[in-house]
């Protein structure tokens, strides 16, 4: 019987058997080995997956974090904006030719937020009456923090509005815009609300 392996000839056993057994028994040992050998080497693919699992964890925090964070906020209708960049600039000149002056004054925070009074005046002076006053008020450190209110100046150019929603003191961005007739006027005013 012969036996094709890798190793040397065996030399026959000195009680005159055929050595089969020492021959099994290197084949059995040999099978041991690659056991091993492969055993040893089926831990790689973990390391392939572990290493690949770390920045996909890490990536979930951040946006969880992301989402979950005051301090952060998506611009409501940024790609419509961004599109109507040239009609945003036509209204800055539109702003310099009107010459509007808009004031405005928060009132303290209570439970339900906060209030606004704004004031319209015309380039004379002169109030503006009956405008309509939209304004989005937006906390400066916390962007998600925003409230949207409208009202109508009266004969003196003055209207509050209820900015529901507002829960934190400190600086607020108020974007406001000014619709009488025909004419529109936008400004941005920064102010601190208080308790």
């Amino acid at each position: 019987m012969t036996y094709r392996t890798n190793h040397p000839p065996t030399v026959p056993a000195l009680d005159g058997s055929d050595n089969l057994v020492s021959e099994a028994g290197r084949a059995i040992a040999d099978g041991v080995r690659a056991g091993r050998r492969r055993q040893r080497g089926w831990h790689w693919p973990l390391w392939v997956v572990g290493l690949l699992a770390i920045p996909v964890a890490a990536h979930a925090y951040l946006i969880a974090k992301a989402l979950h964070d005051p301090g952060l906020a998506v611009e409501r209708d940024y790609y419509t904006r961004a599109v109507a960049w040239d009609a945003e600039m036509d209204q800055q000149r539109k702003n310099a030719a009107l010459a509007w002056q808009v004031s405005g004054e928060p009132g303290p925070l209570h439970a339900d937020g906060a209030s606004l009074r704004v004031h319209v005046r015309g380039a004379d002076g002169q109030p503006v009456a009956n405008a309509v006053v939209q304004v989005r008020a937006r906390h400066n450190a916390r962007p998600s923090e925003a409230a949207d209110a409208t009202g109508t100046t009266d004969a003196q150019g003055a209207v509050t509005v209820a900015l529901r929603g507002l829960r934190s003191t400190g600086l607020h961005g108020f974007a406001i815009a000014v619709t009488a007739g025909d004419n529109r006027y936008t400004a941005l005013l920064r102010r601190d609300i208080g308790r």
